[in-house]
């Protein structure tokens, strides 16, 4: 099976939608109270940080002069969790969730460390090739970091909405 992880965007996009509805008169009066310029600062911050861990892995899976740090079982899932994590800030960033942007950067990189200390190889007998779980781990802790933030965000503006009113 062929798994990549913008399938998960609906999902994502679903139970943003189901917060919106839930939530709407707050959120309107949240995001009108917020200007545009911190927005744009968490935002350019959050996805420069992204990129820039990209960027990071990439030259370091480039180079020559470090062999043992050339991982070539993590070359297809790094773009696609980097575009999925784009995706997330993206959206947080038209609510102002701080922390779930911060989690989400931080998650693509804690992750791709996890990633690397903490794989294993085994020799798949069926399919005759070697299988390697880093980009795995890398996903999961990811998403696990996506999903603390966006609980984190909810639990502090369901609490916000409780103290104004």
């Amino acid at each position: 099976m062929n798994f990549s992880l913008i399938t998960l965007l609906p999902i994502f996009l679903l139970l943003a939608l189901v917060l919106v509805f839930v939530f709407r008169k707050a959120l309107i009066q949240h995001i009108r109270s917020v200007g545009l310029k911190q927005r744009a600062y968490w935002l350019l911050s959050t996805i420069a940080f992204l990129w820039g861990t990209y960027f990071l892995w990439y030259l370091l899976n480039q180079s020559e002069w470090v062999p043992a740090l050339q991982w070539p079982f993590l070359r297809g899932w790094s773009y696609d969790l980097l575009m999925f994590g784009c995706i997330a800030i993206l959206l947080a960033a038209l609510f102002l969730a701080k922390r779930l942007m911060v989690m989400t950067a931080g998650g693509y990189f804690i992750g791709l460390i996890g990633a690397i200390f903490f794989q294993t190889e085994r020799f798949d007998p069926n399919r005759g090739v070697i299988v390697n779980n880093a980009p795995t781990l890398w996903a999961m802790i990811f998403i696990v970091f996506i999903i603390i933030g966006i609980v984190w965000e909810v639990t502090r503006f369901i609490r916000k909405i409780r103290k104004s009113s």
